[in-house]
């Protein structure tokens, strides 16, 4: 049985709060709000925890760990006389207590500090003759257009390059995000699925993951790079939406992973938008590759690098040492009408 949690104190300055790759300190002056609250503020402070707590009570993997009998009115009492800073504070506390590494949540203004960052793209290139590199970022969004734009350039770059017959997929560095464009940029190396599952703990079936071909723009050609053999790159900072793209190359034939440890985020989480705008991510689901595996914490590679030791060299060496594999011929590919429905 889980150990149940109890939340004693509020603290100020509380303890970084992670999730998808975003981390952001509780005291920071972004989310002070020291206005005069009205009885209708204080009203709207307690419906929000009340939101907050019925989603995650009835989504939560790990909502056992909390004891609720004694939480929940600790938690309505605070919103019925603090400002919506401490409300937010309480909130993130609770989901912390969850202790599953990957449950925030993001009030509106980080939201708006998130679309100012600039949006890191897959870039491509050669490393030995015929073995191409693909990094895939981090991208933390929802917006179809970002999303396309990222799809896009992966294919741009990668189909930029001379004739491939081996590849290298660089998920070091990726805090995670969103997986489905990552997921979708690998779709010439995975197709469409399914890749893996959502497996919830209450025993329902497990839901499938597939690309999104509607992200390419339509009467897009993908090469079909299915049969080519793949080498992962993987580190202590592939997280999230990275590890699950990761768990998606699982199962694939003709692939290993390369690195250390990925960050251990390997649960899904599910989206809710509060009723101040703030987005819940809970964590709600765990993550199976193709062949139904659950993956618990950090994802193992096949070949064990130090941090001090580049895992490329050996991966290329493993890719070179691999017998030839012809390049696919146009008849290979996709249709259009495949793409972009």
């Amino acid at each position: 049985m889980p150990k149940k949690h109890t939340l004693v104190a509020m603290c100020l300055g509380a303890a970084l709060v992670g999730g998808g790759g975003i981390y952001a300190t509780l005291h920071s002056p972004l989310w002070r709000g020291h206005t005069a609250m009205s009885a209708e503020d204080h009203a709207a402070n307690q419906k929000l925890m009340a939101q907050a707590i019925t989603l995650i009570r009835q989504h939560a993997l790990q909502a056992g760990r909390i004891e609720w009998a004694t939480q929940e009115p600790k938690l309505m009492a605070l919103a019925a006389q603090g400002n919506r800073h401490q409300v937010h504070r309480a909130i993130h506390l609770l989901l912390r207590s969850l202790e599953d590494g990957h449950s925030f949540l993001m009030p509106p203004i980080l939201q708006q500090t998130m679309t100012q960052k600039a949006v890191a793209l897959p870039q491509a290139r050669m490393v030995a003759p015929g073995i191409g590199v693909l990094t895939l970022p981090g991208l933390m969004t929802g917006n179809t257009e970002t999303m396309t734009h990222y799809v896009h350039n992966a294919l741009a770059a990668m189909t930029a390059l001379p004739t491939v017959h081996a590849w290298v997929i660089d998920l070091r560095g990726n805090t995670g995000g969103t997986m489905w464009p990552m997921l979708t940029a690998l779709q010439p190396f995975l197709g469409v699925g399914p890749l893996g599952y959502f497996s919830k703990a209450n025993g329902s079936p497990p839901t499938p993951w597939h690309t999104k071909p509607d992200l390419y723009a339509p009467g897009t050609i993908l090469p079909d790079w299915t049969a080519l053999p793949v080498a992962v790159l993987q580190d202590a900072r592939t997280a999230s939406a990275a590890e699950a793209t990761a768990i998606a190359l699982k199962g694939r034939a003709a692939t290993r992973f390369f690195g250390t440890p990925t960050h251990g985020q390997t649960t899904a989480n599910r989206t809710f938008r509060l009723m101040d705008g703030s987005l819940l991510m809970v964590a709600a689901s765990y993550e199976q590759d193709r062949t139904h595996k659950t993956y618990t914490g950090p994802l193992q590679p096949d070949v064990l690098t130090t941090n001090q030791t580049d895992p490329l060299p050996l991966a290329v060496a493993w890719l070179q040492a691999l017998p030839p594999v012809p390049a696919p011929s146009a008849a290979t590919t996709l249709p259009a009408t495949e793409v972009g429905r």
